[in-house]
């Protein structure tokens, strides 16, 4: 083994660490939009939901009658 293949090792190395770490980064960014999206989704349903809650049955019968 010579010097010119412990230095292309190392540069393949780096470069497989560099690419890794790239992934990652890209990974983590998109979770975080999905988590915040998600988030944001969450709170849009709650806002919608609560104030049309439909009369319960009970309260229709009476009125009924």
């Amino acid at each position: 083994m010579n010097w010119d293949s412990v230095t292309l090792y190392v540069l393949a190395g780096f470069g497989v660490v560099l690419l890794i770490l790239g992934q990652l980064r890209e990974l983590l960014g998109k979770v975080a939009e999905v988590v915040s999206a998600w988030h944001e989704l969450r709170s849009s349903i709650r806002r919608n939901s609560g104030p049309q809650r439909a009369p319960s049955s009970s309260h229709q019968s009476r009125d009924n009658q």
